[in-house]
């Protein structure tokens, strides 16, 4: 199985929900998993994008007495079990502005998620410079870092947002 593992921010869906202004965790995990043969080919993205849609969904939208808490107790067993080289993780969220924090010393001049260099996970987050665009952050050994950032550019052009891309 391929896994898709992302956090989502849950204040707004607790009952009663937490204050907008509440800062510290309070995410729960939305899980997506899929078989590798479903991925390949010509559907196998559409079909990555269903995946990831649908657990997103279930988790955060279900109308259960729980709602956004279903599950919640077995959820660490769950993702203690999964297999993290099949299994590509999320860091960070794009709607959270982190170039707009100040704890007193000034706004952030950079932002990047250290753990991804070891996780392997890749962090998403609003741009600092650029309204409504994407900050994606991924490490790679060199030689695969090239790959993925031709690969990435290629698609990103394919869509028409190169213009969007700084070199």
């Amino acid at each position: 199985m391929e896994n898709f593992l992302c956090a989502a921010d849950c204040r707004a869906r607790l009952d009663p929900p937490l204050a907008k202004n509440y800062f510290g965790n309070c995410v729960v995990p939305c899980l997506a998993s899929i078989r590798e043969k479903s991925l390949i080919g010509d559907e196998g993205m559409r079909k990555a994008c269903e995946g990831i849609g649908e657990s997103i969904r279930s988790t955060l939208y279900n109308k259960e007495k729980e709602g956004v808490l279903k599950g919640a107790r077995d959820r660490p067993t769950v993702i203690s079990k999964l297999n993290f080289g099949r299994t590509l993780s999320v860091a960070g969220s794009p709607k959270f502005d982190y170039y707009g924090l100040d704890f007193g010393w000034g706004r952030p001049k950079n932002h990047e998620f250290t753990s991804i260099d070891l996780s392997g996970a890749i962090s998403l987050g609003a741009a600092k410079d650029h309204e409504g665009g994407l900050e994606v952050g991924v490490t790679l050994p060199v030689t695969q870092m090239h790959c993925f950032t031709n690969l990435f550019y290629e698609g990103l052009r394919a869509l028409g947002s190169s213009q969007a891309i700084d070199g």
